[in-house]
Order: C-alpha cells, then sequence, then structure tokens
C-alpha cells in the first residue's frame, strides 16, 4: 500500500491488516465492489477520485468481492457497491449505492475531523 493516486485495491487475506495499519486516527474508506456490477464499474473512478483529493487526510482501499468473497461475508456486505468507513480499526458507518465524490469526501472529512 505505497499508491496514493487512487483507490489501492487489497484482498480479503491482507483487508484487516490494512485497514488496522492505515487506521489510528486516519479514516478509511472502503469500496466493497464486483467487476460484473454495472453500478460499480461507475463508483470506481468516483473512489479514485476521492482518493487523490483526500490523499493524506484519509485512505481509499477496494476490494473485490467476487475474488475475495470472505471480506465481503466477513463485513455483512449484501449489496455492491458499499462503502464502509473505518477508524481506528472499527467501522464506523455504512453506505449502498453509487455515492457522488463531493458526499464520499464530506463523509471521509467528517470523521478525520472527529478526533
Amino acid at each position: 500500500m505505497t499508491e496514493a493516486a487512487a483507490a489501492l485495491t487489497v484482498t480479503g487475506a491482507t483487508f484487516m491488516t490494512d485497514v488496522v495499519e492505515a487506521s489510528g486516527q486516519t479514516p478509511v474508506l472502503v469500496d466493497f465492489w464486483a467487476p460484473w456490477c454495472g453500478p460499480c464499474r461507475v463508483a470506481g473512478p468516483i473512489f479514485d477520485q476521492v482518493a487523490r483529493r483526500v490523499a493524506g487526510d484519509a485512505v481509499v482501499l477496494k476490494v473485490d468481492t467476487e475474488r475475495n468473497p470472505d471480506a465481503g461475508s466477513q463485513h455483512g456486505i449484501r449489496a455492491i457497491p458499499t462503502a464502509v468507513l473505518f477508524r481506528e480499526g472499527r467501522e464506523q458507518e455504512r453506505r449502498m449505492g453509487v455515492q457522488p465524490a463531493p458526499a464520499l469526501e464530506s463523509w471521509i472529512r467528517s470523521a478525520a475531523g472527529a478526533g
């Protein structure tokens, strides 16, 4: 996890480690998605855009639930796309469906300020 230009892809095997390592006081936004999901393909570039905008203040991760079904099931993901906001390694809130970039960015920044 070194690239800050876009949302970082993580696997189910490294998911919790990546979230906890990236977390602490830093919010971590995770996009649960799948390649066959039309709305997910719309949301993907939005998450990349938000990742660039919040770099240094938050981390944006992506989990392909088709390749990593355990990560989705462990977090109770029932519909995709689902965005889950973590802080200090714990889930704070989740939102389903395609979210506009300004809404995601505002959500992340409000979590970053809730320190």
